[in-house]
């Protein structure tokens, strides 16, 4: 069973709607920028190894990914359902 939960601590706000998972892979800090859309959707923006104690400039891409993706895309076509890849 999934629970939510479990990923406080590694989930922070940056900035209005947009959001940061931070994690370790392979001895490196990982960074992936989402923001969460519409109906529940989560929307990935960026992921990028954390090099500096501050990543403004990475955080502004980021930002400025999320500006373009609400202004210039529509709803999503394609949604990913758990439910219907188990039952197969």
């Amino acid at each position: 069973m999934e629970v939510g939960f479990a990923l406080y601590g590694y989930l922070y706000s940056l900035w209005g709607k947009l959001r940061e998972l931070r994690f370790t892979m392979d001895g490196n800090a990982v960074r992936i920028t989402y923001w969460i859309a519409s109906e529940r959707r989560i929307v990935l923006l960026m992921v990028f190894r954390k090099t500096r104690q501050r990543e403004g400039a990475e955080v502004e891409r980021a930002q400025q990914a999320q500006k373009v993706c609400e202004a210039d895309h529509g709803p999503a076509e394609h949604n990913y359902d758990r439910t219907e890849e188990e039952s197969s």
